[in-house]
């Protein structure tokens, strides 16, 4: 239940943004052309690109990618081809188209460039794959050996959606801070809080000073 739950919360969060960037995009054609822009056909004579799909091809392939999105990550590398002969099986005729993260890789490149890292492809799809997982989950983990790009992985990510927020204000992302925690270093009263059965009061806990800084303060 956990994962149908992460898969039609991803599907959920796909189909908001699609529908906002479509009524975004046709809110712009019809002010550029002095007129209201309410079919593909329109929007496409008018020079951009509206994939056209009917209501159930559309549902259909956002489930299919809510699927990749919240599983493929989560795979060891011999797992990847049957979970790719599962997916097949179960849409035989969808075909998904391939998704667009073309500001978030520029920028994630000039991150690298400038801690002179290397651009591996392997490394890319790592990058693209945590930024989908947290776009669906409110938590999520990083697992793997020593040496294996982990802290890499999310401070490159950090750095790349910082700049494209700058940069590229069409994909709709803020500065990201990181607050780095090492929750074996304290007790879990200092961690999460600690209520006092005498004074009947409540000591916030690290972890929950941070989310409130990063609420009252820091509200973007």
């Amino acid at each position: 239940m956990r994962a149908v739950k992460s898969v039609l919360t991803a599907a959920k969060n796909l189909k908001y943004e699609a529908t906002r960037k479509q009524s975004r995009l046709q809110s712009k054609i019809g002010m550029s052309r002095g007129e209201s822009i309410n079919d593909n056909s329109s929007a496409s004579a008018a020079g951009y690109n509206i994939t056209n799909y009917s209501a159930e091809e559309t549902e259909e392939l956002l489930i299919l990618k809510s699927i990749i999105d919240v599983n493929l990550p989560k795979f060891l590398a011999d797992d990847i081809p049957l979970f790719h002969g599962i997916i097949n099986d179960l849409f035989p005729d969808v075909a998904l188209p391939p998704p667009s993260y073309a500001d978030l890789q520029k920028c994630a490149r000039k991150v690298l460039n400038k801690q002179n890292l290397q651009k591996r492809k392997k490394f890319m799809e790592k990058i693209i794959q945590l930024y989908d997982m947290i776009k669906c989950r409110h938590g999520l983990m990083l697992v793997g050996p020593a040496n294996s790009g982990k802290t890499t992985t999310y401070r490159v990510l950090s750095d790349a959606l910082t700049l494209v927020s700058s940069e590229a204000p069409s994909f709709e992302e803020k500065e990201v801070e990181t607050y780095v925690i090492n929750p074996k270093s304290i007790t879990l009263a200092q961690l999460y809080g600690n209520y006092d059965a005498i004074s009947q009061e409540f000591t916030d806990g690290v972890l929950g000073s941070i989310f409130r800084f990063c609420s009252y303060v820091k509200p973007n």
